[in-house]
């Protein structure tokens, strides 16, 4: 986990051009949304719903490393997902409130299935122009409404996914 995201303020960037650092910020741009995707994954925003939790709180109830969920937690603070307080625990900010799976307006769903499927794919963009073909099939062997009826799990991500771009006429 990088210990933070390539953010403008920080003393390793002051010297770089504006186009420099922008151009870092894109390429880089996929550290930020896995950090999103394992956020909404561990379902930390839910789990930060009733009040602040240290990175050790968390850890033992998503069973993972705390140092390391700390680590990814102060990184999504840098960009205001999420907010780290003086006593170092970690609350839900505006940017992370819409991770929660219940919230009116949720990213849960698109967060998770961009994070998964869809990162692997975007993986492969580089087949993808070489060839004429989707890489979703070179990565997952087949097409992904093909995927999708084979796999109900991603495929209620996907309607959920769907429902947060369309709304829930659709």
């Amino acid at each position: 986990v990088a210990d933070e995201f390539v953010n403008p303020n920080h003393s390793a960037f002051q010297t770089m051009s504006n186009s420099v650092l922008t151009l870092k910020q894109m390429i880089t741009g996929y550290w930020q949304s896995q950090a999103i995707y394992v956020a909404a994954k561990l379902e930390l925003a839910d789990k930060l719903a009733a009040g602040a939790k240290s990175a050790e709180e968390l850890a033992k109830e998503t069973e993972t490393n705390a140092g390391a969920l700390f680590r990814m937690l102060r990184a999504l603070a840098s960009v205001g997902v999420f907010t780290q307080q003086a006593d170092g625990k970690f609350a839900n900010s505006p940017l992370s409130a819409p991770l929660q799976k219940t919230a009116e307006d949720s990213q849960w769903a698109m967060a998770v299935m961009m994070g998964e499927e869809h990162f692997a794919a975007w993986g492969e963009l580089l087949y993808s122009i070489q060839t004429g073909r989707g890489s979703f099939r070179k990565v997952f062997g087949e097409g992904v409404f093909d995927f999708l009826s084979k796999h109900p799990d991603q495929a209620q991500v996907f309607d959920a996914a769907m429902t947060s771009i369309h709304g829930k006429e659709t």
